[in-house]
């Protein structure tokens, strides 16, 4: 018998990317991005490659190889990148040569203490970049030392400390929201960076596992991981809920076009999805077959204009498509 999601992925019409990418067998790939202007696409893989084609001829113009050791990439600016390293050292690197420019540890000392005493420390396990500014999550034993994010100013200064929570950063730095769990009614919490003062707290029946803002802040969407539930566009602002999107499935990942008029969906069953955020109608369904999808948002890249959209699927490539 067919599941009843995979039955849902199999019967939709796909829409025709207009070039795929693969950096060669089915390798899972953890990041996506546009050159200013579109000419380019770069592509980072589990295996420590960065790889970047021309978009035009689909030639490859260039890989980086920076080592199996590179667990995490963020983009810093438009020619460096930074990456989280196996060690719980977070390195900034130029992307065209993959030169280690310089690198940072912000690994608590609680942590580092409880570490030679023989507790169980994962560390450093993800990083999400705005500028010089990063949100850090530092996952512990859960008993001993509990999972929490850091807000940092790389590449050495600590900003504030915060439970481990699902969170997003602004594209401007400036702000960062998190669940807000200082009483049973719950909600979202914004807080100030880089004092980390509680701006506001949001009250919202919206949930979610997965989360994105959009690129002015105003817009946060979260979607459910492991369940199909509805997508929720959520106003920074006050915490009511704008639209409300129903995918056919559970979402592994999330993005906002630059002019916050889209919302594009991965589901964790191998399809994704464009929908309007003004009403949550479906502009189109972009198709690829389950594999070793990363959970990450940065699997989805829109183009500076929005006329594009890649999205990198669980079989290790990347497709293109005209946004409509």
């Amino acid at each position: 018998m067919i599941p009843a999601a995979l039955f849902i992925v199999f019967s939709q019409h796909f829409a025709t990317p207009v070039a795929e990418f693969s950096p060669g067998g089915k390798v899972s790939i953890r990041y996506v991005s546009f050159s200013s202007g579109a000419k380019q696409l770069s592509a980072s893989t589990v295996n420590g490659e960065l790889i970047t084609w021309d978009v035009a001829s689909k030639r490859v113009v260039r890989v980086v190889v920076m080592g199996r050791e590179v667990r995490d990439y963020e983009p810093a600016s438009s020619n460096r990148i930074y990456t989280l390293h196996a060690d719980g050292s977070i390195g900034l690197r130029n992307m065209a040569t993959g030169q280690l420019l310089r690198t940072a540890d912000f690994t608590p000392d609680d942590v580092l203490k409880r570490r030679e005493r023989g507790y169980i420390v994962t560390g450093i396990t993800s990083i999400e970049a705005s500028g010089d500014v990063l949100g850090v999550t530092v996952a512990g034993d859960s008993v001993a030392i509990p999972n929490r994010l850091l807000i940092v100013r790389y590449p050495e200064r600590i900003l504030f400390r915060l439970p481990l929570r699902t969170f997003a950063l602004s594209n401007d730095g400036h702000f960062v929201v998190s669940s807000y769990t200082g009483d049973s009614r719950g909600g979202l919490a914004v807080y100030d960076v880089p004092s980390g003062s509680l701006r506001r707290i949001l009250r919202t029946t919206a949930k979610g596992e997965v989360w994105a803002l959009s690129r002015d802040g105003k817009f946060l969407a979260m979607g459910a991981r492991w369940t199909a539930h509805p997508v929720y566009i959520v106003d920074t602002a006050n915490g009511r809920i704008v639209t409300t999107i129903t995918p056919p499935n559970a979402v592994d990942a999330l993005k906002f076009s630059n002019d916050r008029r889209y919302l594009a969906i991965r589901g964790t069953w191998g399809a994704a999805w464009l929908y309007s955020t003004a009403g949550g109608k479906r502009i189109a369904t972009y198709g690829g077959s389950r594999g070793a999808a990363l959970m990450e948002n940065d699997v989805l890249a829109f183009s500076d204009d929005g006329k594009l959209l890649a999205v990198a699927f669980g079989e290790g490539v990347v497709r293109v498509y005209r946004v409509p």
